[in-house]
């Protein structure tokens, strides 16, 4: 009768410990497949970055400056000549 009792208490051990097994394997795939989703979706969004980066960069370049620059009048200078003012012709307070 105690060996009954003894068999009983650790096959019921083994399958309550097998049940936690299994538990355990399809939690632990389970934040597997998560994992891989949301490294799919980092490289999605590190493309997405870089064709924005792209965007910009092309977007703010001095050769889509030129024509804002020829609407609003303005000229290329072919010479640049520097004035120098000394200090004591300025009128200070």
């Amino acid at each position: 009768m105690k060996i009954k009792f003894i068999v009983a208490v650790n096959l019921l051990t083994v399958v309550m410990l097998s049940a936690f097994y299994v538990f355990q394997i399809i939690e632990v795939s389970e934040y597997d497949y998560q994992i891989r989703d949301y490294k799919q979706e980092l490289i999605k969004l590190k493309e997405s970055l870089t064709r924005l980066e792209n965007v910009y960069a092309s977007s703010s370049s001095l050769a889509n400056l030129w024509p804002a620059i020829n609407d609003l009048g303005f000229e290329e200078v072919e010479e640049i000549i520097y004035v120098s003012v000394e200090e004591q012709t300025f009128a200070a307070k």
